[in-house]
């Protein structure tokens, strides 16, 4: 509710600097921490060693390939920018599914 707010007054104000930055910030943490999570999960199911310098180096640039792919288009082929938004859905859908069945579908009506 609080957050909702936030975004109208920032709308209201102009400030949509403001917002840009803001979506920037999230996307980056979507990839960058949530995929990081998704990918120590998977690695450590499968058994494969990765030192923590080497997986926050690569999901570092993970992330900001991400953001500049996905806000900045120009010189980006579009092949990786739509690859990167199925990498978004797929983090997206991943995160959701750990929830419970009720807070999931609270989370999809809001």
């Amino acid at each position: 509710m609080a957050a909702a707010f936030v975004m109208a007054l920032c709308l209201y104000f102009r400030l949509t600097w403001l917002l840009a930055g803001y979506i920037m910030f999230a996307m980056t943490m979507l990839l960058g921490y949530t995929g990081g999570f998704m990918l120590f999960t998977t690695l450590t199911a499968y058994r494969v060693p990765m030192s923590y310098p080497t997986m926050v180096i690569l999901m570092w640039n993970f992330a900001i390939v991400g953001v500049i792919s996905i806000f900045y288009q120009r010189g980006v082929p579009r092949s990786l920018t739509q690859w990167y938004l199925i990498a978004v859905g797929s983090i997206m859908a991943w995160t959701l599914s750990k929830f419970p069945e009720w807070t999931s579908w609270a989370l999809l009506l809001m």
